[in-house]
């Protein structure tokens, strides 16, 4: 490793967990700025190549092995997955709580754990996975289980507070087990981002169509309890970032495209909405539609939907925001790769 790419991994690791790795977990700022600056530098340096090579080894052991669940959940199975490699995340954050199964009668402890991720700048795929054991005549085809609540934020040090997303929550079995698969999508900078989830009370849900089971319940409380889950997330993306001042179309009001992100698991745009449309009623500003992604070799993707979408009113008028990601794509990006995006018939490069 050289000088220089060892000053650039210094800047990116978290200082609290350089600290720790150089066994200074307990230490405060106070005794850290009271430490030799040349023993400093060297427990740095060290630590950072430890870590360094513990990244190395996580990417190697995880790299090939890409989570089957997530990438169907994804919907990108049998596409190159090469551009997601540095956004894949161990987490191993759990959390664990004691109470009665209500379908057995049994004492018992379950544990959530959210074990994995994949991820951009703008959008993670989360894995979190329990020890929970279903009932035997479970049926994937109509039953599954769910929480009564779920409560998500996610905050990050450039933006205070919670951040513009959307989020969908799926539960699944495997091997007999339940776990679930999150996708928080069209988020800013969420590769630096905090996450908080909370889970609440598990239920199960029978036979959604009831079918001849007239005297099943539609669902009932299994599990009475809570589980939080708290971590930060800090990995490297692929982004191609455009600025500009491009005139486009918002539904039926005249805006400016001004931002144009590319990740590999998406497109998010933010613009504004033009000095002469500010009286369009706030309900009928639609989304500015990406009708095509054109890549440097020729081949068009055709879009049909959007992901996400939201608008804001400012000092200046409105601001609004899109997100395109990977569901409506059908594939990853490379984002070096793409030439232009098309809006109305009109073709913007990137």
């Amino acid at each position: 490793m050289s000088g220089e790419e060892m000053l650039d991994l210094l800047e990116y690791l978290d200082e609290d967990l350089i600290m720790e790795s150089a066994g200074f977990g307990g230490a405060d700022r106070k005794t850290r700025r009271n430490m030799n600056p040349k023993k400093l530098v060297v427990v740095l340096l060290a630590a950072a190549l430890v870590l360094a090579l513990g990244v190395m080894a996580v990417s190697a052991a995880v790299r090939h092995d890409w989570d089957r669940a997530i990438l169907d959940f994804m919907g990108i199975r049998d596409a190159d997955t090469t551009q997601l490699e540095d956004g894949t995340v161990l987490i191993g954050e759990s959390d664990t709580c004691s109470g009665r199964d209500l379908l057995t009668g049994e004492q018992k402890e379950i544990t959530f754990i959210a074990s994995s991720s994949i991820g951009d700048k703008n959008a993670a795929y989360i894995r979190i996975d329990t020890d929970y054991e279903v009932p035997e005549d479970f049926d994937p085809e109509t039953d599954y289980f769910m929480t009564e609540d779920f409560d998500l934020e996610v905050t990050t040090n450039y933006l205070q507070g919670a951040l513009d997303r959307s989020s969908v929550l799926e539960s699944q079995v495997e091997n007999g087990k339940l776990f679930f698969l999150l996708e928080i999508s069209g988020t800013k900078n969420i590769d630096r981002s905090k996450v908080v989830l909370a889970f609440e009370n598990l239920y199960y849900y029978h036979d959604l169509g009831m079918g001849d089971k007239d005297d099943a319940p539609p669902k009932e409380l299994v599990f009475r309890g809570s589980w939080n889950l708290e971590w930060k997330f800090d990995y490297r993306t692929v982004t191609k970032k455009a600025k500009m001042h491009e005139k486009v179309q918002v539904g039926e009001a005249a805006g400016y495209l001004t931002t144009v992100e590319i990740t590999p698991l998406g497109i998010r745009i933010e613009g504004r909405i033009a000095f002469d449309s500010w009286d369009v009623p706030t309900g009928k500003l639609e989304a500015m539609k990406i009708e095509k992604i054109t890549l440097k070799d020729g081949r068009a993707i055709e879009i049909t939907e959007t992901d996400s979408w939201g608008t804001s009113r400012g000092t200046y008028g409105y601001k609004f925001r899109g997100y395109y990601g990977v569901g409506v794509l059908g594939e990853p990006l490379n984002p070096d790769e793409v030439e232009s995006i098309t809006t109305d018939g009109k073709e913007i490069k990137i």
